[in-house]
């Protein structure tokens, strides 16, 4: 089921803003191409539509100002299950690009534009790798971990979760959960 959000006017009498709709993901992607700010005013879109070589199609890639590139991958009508699949996949991809990919992609993405590559650079981006930023435990990545925790407990039913919950009874109730549906299954 798709998370839903809603956004509210601020003033002493917060109303509910009304809720458009979006026909396509595509209408999103354009908007976002002629206003990146509206994901962040920090990073620089390099790519879209990036072909991934494993049969999918990246929607838009950016770089963040320490170097880092942020996948980015709409998806509309879709469970957070879905989407977070899609992109562990295209995360991994990311990762095994070096310099001279990304250049590539940014060539295509703005041909009349250059994006300046050198030795520091090449080695700072082989730094950073989905394995280092998730030992460094940056506060966002926390965060997000913690939120994504949260809604697989309550897609499970755990009202009593919390982040202090010890492994060992998150595991034995997995195993319980695992072995309920294997029996119906039967």
């Amino acid at each position: 089921m798709p998370i839903q959000h809603s956004l509210w006017t601020v003033s002493g009498n917060p109303s509910e803003v009304t809720q458009g709709i979006l026909p396509s993901e595509q209408l999103l992607e354009d908007m976002i191409v002629a206003e990146p700010r509206i994901l962040s005013s920090e990073w620089m879109l390099i790519g879209r539509q990036v072909e991934t070589g494993q049969g999918g199609r990246l929607d838009l890639l950016a770089i963040a100002p320490d170097g880092s590139l942020v996948l980015i991958e709409l998806k509309r009508d879709r469970t957070p299950r879905e989407v977070v699949a899609h992109a562990l996949d295209y995360a991994a991809w990311v990762e095994s690009l070096d310099a001279e990919d990304i250049t590539r992609i940014y060539r295509r993405f703005q041909p009349d534009r250059s994006l300046p590559v050198d030795a520091a650079a090449e080695q700072a981006l082989k730094k950073r790798t989905l394995t280092n930023l998730y030992n460094e435990r940056p506060t966002w990545l926390d965060n997000d971990h913690k939120a994504l925790d949260a809604a697989v407990a309550t897609a499970y039913g755990w009202d009593d979760y919390s982040p202090d919950m010890p492994n060992e009874e998150i595991l034995s109730r997995l195993l319980a959960l695992n072995l309920e549906r294997a029996e119906r299954q039967a």
